[in-house]
């Protein structure tokens, strides 16, 4: 399922790169961060992680 998703994925790289940008040095940084809408979906199909859904705003910032 993942390799043939590969390369596919919405998001668009620059809004990626602003998203990690900014969270750079950040105190409140989060350990990890799901990257676009269909990742976000995929986790809270998988039971949504509370550090996750605090993040989900941005998580889903990086798709149009």
């Amino acid at each position: 399922m993942l390799r043939h998703a590969s390369g596919q994925e919405p998001a668009i790289p620059a809004k990626v790169a602003h998203v990690i940008n900014d969270l750079v040095g950040r105190e409140d940084a989060p350990p990890r961060l799901l990257i676009g809408k269909d990742a976000v979906q995929h986790a809270a199909a998988n039971a949504l992680a509370e550090s996750d859904a605090a993040w989900r705003e941005v998580s889903e910032s990086v798709t149009e």
